[in-house]
């Protein structure tokens, strides 16, 4: 370049940077005198926040003098038939607070697609609530890129509830500290061990009487009893209408297989990962997995497996375990046998332990449960009210508040008797997971439930019965299971990725393989695939953090 072009382009810059300086203290100059946009602007958001901050009360109740409306984007279960606007603790909760809520509330089943759309471009609500609207991969991410707003200043000064939540149990704080040292999140605690066990086999033990059946012990004589289901007309209406098996396919962890898997030597979950002999194992690529899979295509093909188990959802198989007439189901996976057929029904129903492999082992899932859920409450940048936001959920995390959004509001749910409370009775027709729904959104509430809050509730006919579930099953679990960890950003980003593509392909052949069965060269393509899709890296973070979490 020779000097005189050097020399002409810095005369160029230099024009351009003088007549941008000129245009910007022309537009300053004319905004001061006239409209108050742009340079005021920060003096007119200085008084905005002002007279926000003198809108609040920071302590007691109602929240704010004036009422001020905010957005949260929130999941419903399917057993929840009112919208969020409706429900009594809602409705009764507002009238405390004086916030209104516009709730934006997506059914569980098509949550995640809603989701991903506001985050890739949509528009923020002022927060995310309920135990499952954020992940923990949504909350790291999201909070690192600024979607999301640091909480612990708030906290200090907002919520004395959390803060008092985080002095008694520090392993929580800690539990929702991002590498980075900021909170994103207030976490859902319930703290209930029984939530360890997720899942149960539950099989109709009337129709096994009436045929003259046991109960099957092993996996041979479950698939006999199915056939016995089949063939047989245990339900004696003469019509064919029986489903010998029936379950939800798919990340569904209380409504899925995997346990079963459990019965070949190795238990199998959503994420494909145990721990042996304090060693991380991957589970879909494996001579068990592989034997368990075989095994639900037997049943496939001989029609034992209810073909709409790929495809239904809560609603569809609670419609067929609530059958009208006589029952059609014979053996089904699910949280409990009431939620799904009732509770008169249901008690026609047992829970089988787990079917022993060829060695007569017994295995059977344990998770972390709800005890601890990152996911609760998150704040977003779009919030112009973060302060009535967390005073908001501070107030529902007050011991009762907590309750009444769990199970349901005291007059309706709950009986509260002094210091100690009553779940009040079902009613006819109803199970308890539907009576919990009615008036509150229950276990997709935001909440903090210790121990010493269930100390003070007499204990209903159904927590009694999960609670006999749990004892159940507790001698057949893994004495470890991939613990609770804190990835950073960036290799929580790259395991998205891993994940999405990984796990997308191991249910979609897995589904394949159950229905349509497999050769040894699909087998080997399939493990090859997982090698090309970088199994081992997502292997090898796991594992760091594994490691870490030993230390």
């Amino acid at each position: 370049m020779n000097k005189r072009s050097y020399k002409g382009k810095i005369t160029i810059l230099m024009a351009i940077s003088l007549l941008l300086s000129a245009c910007s203290n022309a537009n300053n100059a004319g905004n001061e005198e006239g409209s108050g946009h742009a340079n005021a602007n920060s003096v007119g958001s200085s008084a905005v926040q002002e007279e926000r901050d003198s809108n609040i009360n920071k302590e007691g109740l109602p929240i704010v003098k004036e009422k001020v409306s905010l957005q949260f984007v929130t999941t419903m279960s399917p057993l929840q038939k009112k919208p969020y606007a409706d429900l009594q603790v809602v409705k009764d909760f507002e009238a405390k607070t004086n916030v209104h809520i516009d709730w934006d509330a997506v059914p569980s089943e098509s949550y995640k697609e809603k989701k991903n759309l506001i985050f890739a471009g949509g528009s923020l609500p002022d927060a995310f609530y309920g135990i499952n609207a954020l992940d923990d991969a949504d909350v790291t991410l999201y909070g690192d890129q600024g979607y999301l707003i640091p909480l612990e200043d708030l906290i200090e000064a907002y919520a004395p509830n959390i803060k008092r939540l985080f002095e008694l149990r520090p392993e929580y704080k800690e539990g929702v500290t991002s590498s980075d040292g900021h909170i994103y999140s207030i976490p859902t605690i319930h703290e209930q061990d029984q939530l360890t066990q997720e899942d149960a086999l539950f099989i109709n033990k009337k129709w096994l009487d009436t045929l003259g059946l046991p109960l099957p012990a092993t996996v041979e004589q479950f698939e006999q009893v199915l056939q016995a289901f089949k063939q047989k007309d245990p339900n004696g209406n003469n019509i064919a209408d029986e489903i010998p098996f029936s379950f939800i396919y798919g990340g569904a962890r209380q409504d899925g297989i995997y346990s079963m898997f459990g019965s070949f030597g190795r238990l199998d979950n959503p994420d494909h990962l145990v721990i042996e002999n304090g060693q991380l194992v991957f589970t879909a690529d494996k001579p068990a997995y592989r034997e368990a899979v075989e095994y639900f295509n037997r049943l496939y093909q001989e029609g034992l497996i209810d073909p709409e188990s790929f495809t239904q959802d809560t609603q569809v198989i609670t419609a067929k375990g609530k059958n009208e007439g006589v029952p059609i189901l014979g053996a089904f996976v699910g949280w409990n046998a009431a939620n799904v057929l009732g509770p008169e029904r249901a008690a026609d129903y047992v829970a089988l332990a787990p079917l022993k492999d060829s060695n007569g082992n017994q295995l059977w899932n344990k998770y972390h449960g709800s005890s601890f859920t990152r996911s609760g409450f998150s704040i977003t940048s779009a919030s112009k009210y973060p302060e009535v936001a967390i005073r908001w959920i501070d107030a529902q995390y007050e011991e009762e508040e907590s309750l009444q959004w769990s199970s349901g509001p005291i007059g309706v749910n709950l009986i509260k008797n002094g210091d100690r409370y009553d779940y009040a009775p079902i009613p006819e027709g109803k199970s308890y997971g539907e009576f919990r729904h009615t008036e509150a959104p229950g276990n997709q509430s935001a909440r903090a439930i210790l121990r010493e809050t269930f100390a003070k509730i007499n204990e209903s006919e159904t927590n009694l019965a999960k609670i006999a579930l749990w004892n159940f099953y507790k001698p057949y679990q893994p004495k470890e299971i991939y613990p609770l960890v804190v990835f950073d950003a960036a290799d929580l980003e790259r395991l998205n990725i891993l994940k999405t593509d990984l796990y997308s392909y191991i249910d979609k052949k897995q589904a394949q393989f159950i229905v349509k069965g497999f050769t040894q060269e699909d087998w080997d393509s399939y493990v090859k695939e997982l090698e090309k899709m970088n199994l081992n890296e997502l292997l090898d973070i796991y594992s760091r953090y594994y490691d870490k979490s030993k230390r």
